[in-house]
């Protein structure tokens, strides 16, 4: 005969057949009914598809629907101000630049170095000296002019044609 569950009383015992009293211990359980586990049958639980798992499955697909479109102009939105922001840290870096060589053009000195190295120019009672080769090209820097067919025809002709001349060729720079 097998021993009685906790909430069932023996036959004839004048225990009654319900609910334990509240503050009463339950009835120890036999070893071999602690160790064994409980079977259903199946071995793997199955998921039921229920109304309500439907009913959150249709709910995250309109979710997704919904929400997909802002996601993406949110990215797209994001892509723009790390762009922004780098034309920006470009931007205020060529000011920077700009901004150190305009100081350094506020410097005499400077700009009597520029004078030399640039235009070939020398100061009052220094003698200035031009370095040519063997072909008659001057060597190092000095003014060099790109297109010499504005000035071929001004040569042997009198001064104020050679001046109208170079205020023709001004007019004409040469595009590098």
């Amino acid at each position: 005969m097998a021993a009685a569950s906790p909430r069932q009383a023996k036959p004839g015992s004048g225990r009654p057949t319900g609910r334990a009293r509240a503050g009463a211990r339950p009835a120890p359980v036999s070893a071999t009914e602690e160790t064994q586990p409980i079977e259903t049958g199946d071995k793997q639980p199955r998921l039921a598809l229920t109304g309500r798992l439907i009913a959150l499955v249709c709910v995250l697909a309109l979710m997704g629907l919904f929400y997909a479109p802002t996601i993406r102009i949110y990215l797209d939105q994001s892509h723009q101000i790390a762009l922004q922001q780098q034309a920006i840290a470009e931007r205020t870096a060529e000011i920077e630049r700009l901004s150190t060589e305009l100081a350094r053009w506020e410097d005499p000195a400077y700009i009597k170095a520029q004078a030399r190295n640039r235009l070939g120019w020398v100061m009052p009672g220094e003698t200035g000296y031009r370095v040519i080769d063997a072909n008659g090209t001057p060597l190092g820097n000095g003014v060099e002019l790109q297109d010499t067919s504005n000035t071929t025809d001004l040569v042997g002709t009198t001064w104020w044609g050679r001046m109208w001349g170079s205020v023709e060729a001004a007019d004409h720079p040469v595009a590098k």
